[in-house]
């Protein structure tokens, strides 16, 4: 049977013991491994400790050598040898008693303050002899240790002492390979003046080595195949139980975790098992500091086996546990099924759309708890995400909606068509609000050819379409003879007219300004005391300032002035702008217009002076006729009364 045609409680019953198989599987895995870890761990531990036990007794043996050197230079005997620079029985007797007495040291010697040895042990610390004679006269005032102890500021803690080295000297006296540490001190007289130098050279073997060996064998004791090491501050091994390895081989440290790098890094002997590793850095005892070497110590790591996974405890938890998930099953399976269920039939609807009547009462405050309560949440966000469309459908671009949240694609969706739509329908009521005062203004300009009603009329509707609270239009006044000026021909503010008689001569003024640069000025800072709004409520200052000159084909033929309370809108100002070229184009034709009158009437008045000149004259012309007549027919009378023949030959 394939486990998809299972039903439901089924495969809940199924997993409810799948999930705890699974579950003490994984515990019983992570609790072997856990305890093979924690053993090793353990180990870990051990080592650091053993580490630090063995790091921590070779500083204070340290310590105690570099203690010894000091007194052994405060030695009366010790200053006699330095200031005469020669060695009596008894000084060398002294050398030789401290040899055997502190086993430790293969060599001793007394350098005068020009660096030549003047004394030496020559017995070891068994009593044999020793051929250190040839020591005798050795110059070693090139030495680190000579010129530190012979300097004027001395040795730091009062002795100066080495590094792991290899002693060639000690080495050829001994027959040995000449490991080992060695520690000086300078003498000095009473009057406090260094006089010579201290040399103990320290066996490894009676210094180092046995303490090593000691920890090691208590621990293999307990851990077979275990290993101490020590490194020096470069990582060189300084003391291994194979002394093959030493000065041939180096190891790579980390500090904070008290661990080897890696254990690939350990000596060749080491190789081909898993180890816990701990180290422990020397941190000196008392006045010797150290030398920055670390303890370094492996312990081979416990290997896995089923005693690890099977364990009493385990196996009884795993049982109880089993049986625990096959009750907790049967129980809880059937709650979840019932209510799963229910979001089926809720989900189905919502699926093909349908968000009525869409209501689950489930009570808890588990994961279905929550889901139903998501999907009610899903259905009333779709229920109101339908409304908003409805009412953005309408042509309310104001209605408010909440997304769902961030990620609500949908509400997000309609909350941008719903901007885009607003800010269209923004765009389009500034086009139409544009359209219809152009058709509006048009029709002012056209209604009368009386330059005052006009202004009049423009400026009173203007600063009502544009909600304004003042407004006045000037136009340019050119008088023989005089400089053009500007001249408030109209003005409006809050509903009444207010009369002012008022000129601006060119160039003066934010008036002015406008009409020589041609251009817009829009200011949101009114210079004070330039103007004031006077109502009902008393005077202010404006906050927006608009002034447009009336400009055709590049003439300016007036300046309109508007002033708000408000700012004006950038298609606010484009309206007055485009409006501004319609009045300056009307303002030209009715001026041109009046000039053509005014030339008509003055031709007809020269007529009509013409025509009565003209009348005047024949009427004159008429009496002359008449008195020349008049004045031959008394010509022609006086005559005949004189003589009548002659007369009558004289106008015969």
């Amino acid at each position: 049977m394939q486990v998809v045609n299972l039903s439901l409680v089924t495969k809940l019953r199924v997993a409810f013991l799948a999930v705890p198989f699974l579950l003490i599987l994984t515990i019983t895995i992570y609790s072997g491994l856990n305890l093979a870890a924690n053993e090793n761990q353990l180990k870990a531990a051990t080592a650091i400790q053993v580490s630090r036990s063995v790091m921590e007794k070779v500083d204070r043996n340290f310590y105690e050598r570099f203690g010894d050197v000091q007194a052994y230079a405060a030695n009366q005997l010790a200053i006699e040898m330095a200031s005469t620079d020669s060695v009596s029985p008894q000084s060398q007797k002294f050398i030789n008693t401290m040899t055997a007495y502190y086993v430790l040291y293969d060599l001793m010697l007394v350098v005068n303050r020009e660096g030549k040895v003047i004394a030496a042990n020559t017995q070891d610390k068994a009593g044999n002899s020793l051929a250190t004679d040839v020591l005798l006269g050795k110059d070693f005032s090139t030495e680190a240790w000579y010129v530190a102890c012979m300097s004027a500021e001395g040795p730091k803690g009062g002795a100066w002492y080495s590094d792991f080295q290899v002693n060639p000297h000690v080495a050829a006296i001994h027959r040995s390979n000449g490991w080992g540490m060695a520690f000086a001190a300078p003498i000095k007289n009473d009057s406090g003046q260094t006089v010579g130098v201290w040399y103990n050279f320290a066996s490894w073997k009676e210094v180092t080595q046995g303490i090593r060996q000691e920890a090691l064998q208590a621990l293999q004791a307990s851990e077979a195949g275990s290993e101490i090491l020590l490194v020096n501050q470069q990582g060189k091994i300084i003391d291994a139980s194979d002394e093959r390895v030493v000065l041939n081989q180096s190891l790579v440290l980390d500090s904070l975790s008290h661990q080897l790098a890696t254990t690939a890094l350990l000596p060749d002997f080491l190789q081909g098992k898993e180890y816990a590793s701990g180290t422990f850095a020397s941190t000196g005892a008392y006045t010797y500091a150290g030398k920055h070497w670390q303890c370094v110590t492996v312990i081979p790591k416990a290997s896995l086996s089923l005693a690890y996974f099977f364990t009493k405890e385990l196996l009884f938890i795993d049982i109880t546990f089993l049986l625990i998930a096959w009750f907790a099953s049967k129980l809880i399976s059937g709650n979840i099924v019932s209510r799963v269920y229910q979001l089926r039939d809720i989900i189905s609807k919502l699926s093909k759309g349908d968000i009525r009547n869409v209501d689950l009462a489930m009570t808890g405050n588990d994961e279905l708890t929550q889901m139903a309560t998501a999907v009610s949440s899903l259905a009333d966000g779709l229920k109101r995400t339908s409304a908003f469309a409805d009412e953005v459908g309408k042509g309310n671009f104001n209605a408010v909606f909440t997304p769902l949240s961030e990620a609500d694609t949908l509400g997000n969706a309609l909350l941008k068509m719903n901007n885009n739509l607003k800010i269209a329908a923004e765009e389009d009521r500034k086009r139409s609000w544009a359209s219809e005062g152009q058709a509006k203004f048009a029709e002012i300009l056209r209604s009368t050819t009386d330059l005052s009603l006009l202004a009049e009329k423009i400026m009173s509707g203007l600063v009502k379409y544009l909600q304004a609270n003042q407004g006045g239009l000037f136009i340019v006044q050119e008088k023989d003879g005089q400089l053009p000026e500007l001249e408030l021909l109209a003005c409006y503010a809050y509903n009444r007219k207010k009369f002012v008689e008022k000129t601006i001569p060119i160039g003066e003024g934010l008036l002015g300004q406008a009409y020589l640069e041609k251009d817009t000025l829009l200011l949101t800072e009114i210079p004070a005391g330039y103007l004031q709004i006077t109502s009902g409520l008393g005077e202010a200052n404006p906050t927006c300032l608009l002034i447009v000159p009336l400009k055709v084909q590049d003439k300016v033929e007036g300046v309109l002035e508007l002033a708000s309370f408000n700012k004006f809108e950038a298609y606010e100002i484009a309206f007055v702008e485009k409006l501004a070229e319609s009045i300056a184009s009307t303002i030209a034709a009715v001026k041109t217009t009046a000039r053509t009158q005014k030339l008509l009437q003055e031709s007809q008045q020269q007529a009509e002076e013409l025509r009565s000149q003209e009348e005047e004259m024949r009427q004159n012309m008429e009496e002359l006729v008449a008195t020349q007549e008049e004045m031959k027919r008394k010509e022609a009378e006086y005559a005949s009364l004189l003589t009548p023949d002659v007369s009558t030959h004289l106008f015969a």
